[in-house]
């Protein structure tokens, strides 16, 4: 069965080869979910992952402005599984497609983007530069650029922008019905020669088969022998390559994870942080299936978006958390990007204020990963359902907590390139070390994509817990995540330290009212001390819990480019003596008084009623304000 389930795939492949040629154009774009198409012209998503044109001017920030496509059923964007969308033309009548970008005039930008394909006309393939009507071309030489090279060998150039709009043109897209593919552009501000993210490799166009002019006896005769010969060698080929294949999905995430931190993008910034050397290991499933008493819900202690954490014992003792990736019908390549984005992004962490990866498991189909055990468990817990005996957090420890998961979100912003966005840090996300003084520890990278310097968002997933959301990114969608969203984030968490209190509570019948409202409310009113938890009593330092209140109120600002970014929070908590002369109370509310970002809530808003409940939608296409 085996063997003839392998001749029909090899007939496949064969009759793959001798199909038309194809011209791909592999474009970066933001990755669609089924239903959720909302822009004129596309129809949405069929359950083969699909969605058709019905007009040719509306691919995502690109337009064909050269020729024509005839946009039918068969001529799809198709996505391959954590990879960009694909164009797929089946023609050769694209002639070029532009994008428009906002630019400072005077500043200098690099373009990076991979070109590659096996054209049987001019391999001399144009990109057009246009700034305020003049023109400047470059040219690149693919003679010797096969798809398969692609991934290795990204194509970058500088150009310096003469007025608030540059528009990119790429040029000579098709020959003769084979065209090379694009993929993957990015423009950054800056000359920094960045490399753009790898993409999957595309099948480039297969060449047409030779058909002699005339057949003679011998020729047919050779050819079946050969032929057979070919299908037996390439039976057997496909049987150990397959073999091959499981072996190395196997390894390949433990490869990832050992030579993350080894990755040449993380050259750009030397870490100026304390740097924690986990162990890490492939573990079998049968392994952890022991050790979690075979997933036992007894031993969940946690639920994320994408999984449920479990508490295990190794056989030598050790005390492990095992995230593991939930199937969920309609989700699978939601799940799979998480899963590749988690991994990758946790392979290259190495840092004493966020979790340490222990180990990765893919057997059976089953995604995890392990992870060292906090004993204290979460700052949510400590704060709002201490165990029976614990002590109050004590003014020293709620600080230095403050200040690990500062340090933390400095490391993520600041030493990786692309920088990490957490996008759902909270109290339920932070770990505690079992230390004489309380340690924070950052957890659940469950959605922590890598965002690209250029701006590029690689996910339209807009993920977090509601009350600790950026009122930008909760509304705007993925087009407006930035490390600005963590630093409201962390602004909240820090209130949520110094109070004691949640983030919603409510305030009488029928009214929810946020943690930062209430703050505001009582810097207004010169209360600003009666925030403090009373539990502390008169064990805290009066100028600090004011000016760390003022630090946290000015992670709140509603216009995101008013926030401090984390290294200059950082600098304030270090430096907190000193009055923070940066704090403008005028930014947190409008001239009537009132904010929009911190107003009163009905409680028929159950998703910011509920502390714990996080959002995950599909964010629409908007454009950056």
């Amino acid at each position: 069965m085996a063997v003839f389930t392998a001749l029909l795939l090899l007939l496949a492949l064969v009759c793959s080869s001798v199909a038309a040629p194809r011209s791909l154009l592999q474009i970066a774009n933001p990755t669609f979910t089924n239903g959720d198409f909302a822009l004129p012209g596309f129809s949405a998503l069929n359950s083969g992952g699909y969605a058709t044109f019905s007009s040719r001017d509306v691919i995502p920030g690109w337009v064909i402005t050269a020729g024509t496509v005839d946009y039918v059923s068969a001529r799809q964007w198709q996505a391959p599984p954590g990879a960009s969308y694909s164009l797929d033309c089946s023609g050769n009548e694209a002639g070029s497609i532009q994008q428009n970008f906002v630019t400072t005039p005077g500043s200098s930008y690099t373009v990076s983007f991979y070109l590659a394909g096996t054209p049987t006309g001019s391999p001399i393939k144009t990109l057009q530069v246009s700034k305020a009507g003049a023109t400047q071309n470059y040219t690149f030489d693919i003679t010797n650029t096969t798809v398969e090279q692609m991934g290795y060998l990204p194509k970058v150039f500088d150009f310096v922008a003469t007025a608030s709009a540059t528009t990119l043109v790429f040029t000579s897209l098709t020959q003769e019905g084979n065209g090379p593919v694009i993929g993957n552009v990015f423009v950054t501000e800056g000359t920094a020669r960045p490399i753009a993210p790898a993409i999957a490799p595309i099948p480039g166009p297969a060449p047409a088969l030779a058909t002699p002019d005339s057949a003679g006896t011998i020729g047919p005769v050779i050819g079946g022998v050969l032929a057979g010969a070919a299908l037996l060698l390439a039976l057997a080929a496909l049987s150990l390559f397959c073999l091959y294949r499981q072996k190395k999905r196997r390894s390949s995430l433990q490869s990832t994870l050992e030579e993350g931190g080894k990755d040449e993008t993380l050259g750009k910034t030397t870490p100026q942080h304390p740097v924690s050397k986990p162990r890490q290991e492939h573990f079998t499933l049968k392994q952890l299936q022991k050790g979690t008493d075979s997933f036992n819900g007894t031993n969940i202690i946690g639920r994320g978006s994408f999984g449920i954490v479990y508490k295990g014992v190794l056989e030598d003792g050790s005390v492990i958390a095992v995230k593991r990736l939930e199937s969920r019908p309609g989700r699978k390549d939601i799940e799979e990007r998480s899963w590749k984005a988690e991994v990758e992004a946790l392979g290259k962490v190495r840092h004493k204020n966020l979790v340490p990866l222990l180990g990765v498991c893919v057997d059976r189909g089953e995604r995890l990963l392990v992870f060292e055990h906090f004993v204290r468990g979460s700052l949510d817990r400590r704060l709002h359902d201490p165990r029976d005996g614990e002590p109050v957090l004590s003014w020293a420890d709620r600080i230095n907590i403050a200040r690990g998961v500062c340090r933390g979100l400095i490391y993520l912003h600041n030493d990786i390139r692309p920088p990490i966005v957490h996008r759902d840090i909270k109290a339920a996300n932070v770990l505690l070390t079992d230390d004489e003084i309380a340690n924070a520890c950052i957890a659940d990278f469950g959605l922590a994509h890598l965002v690209q310097d250029s701006g590029w968002k690689t996910s339209t997933m807009v993920k977090g817990t509601v009350p600790y959301m950026a009122p930008e990114y909760l509304h705007g969608g993925a087009s407006f995540l930035t490390p600005k969203c963590d630093v409201y984030s962390f602004g909240m968490l820090f209130l949520e330290l110094v109070s004691g209190r949640p983030v919603v509570s409510q305030i009488r019948s029928g009214v929810m009212e946020r943690l930062s409202k209430i703050a505001v409310d009582m810097t207004r009113e010169g209360k600003i001390l009666e925030l403090v938890d009373p539990k502390l009593g008169n064990d805290y330092d009066v100028n600090e819990a004011r000016n760390y209140i003022h630090v946290a109120l000015a992670c709140l600002r509603t216009d995101p480019s008013a926030r401090p970014n984390m290294e200059s929070v950082g600098s304030q908590l270090a430096l907190v003596q000193v009055v923070d002369s940066s704090f403008r109370e005028e930014d947190l509310w409008d001239s009537e008084g009132s904010s929009p970002l911190v107003g009163s809530l009905s409680s028929s808003s159950n998703v910011l009623a509920n502390n714990q409940s996080t959002v995950l939608v599909a964010s629409r296409f908007v454009t950056p304000r």
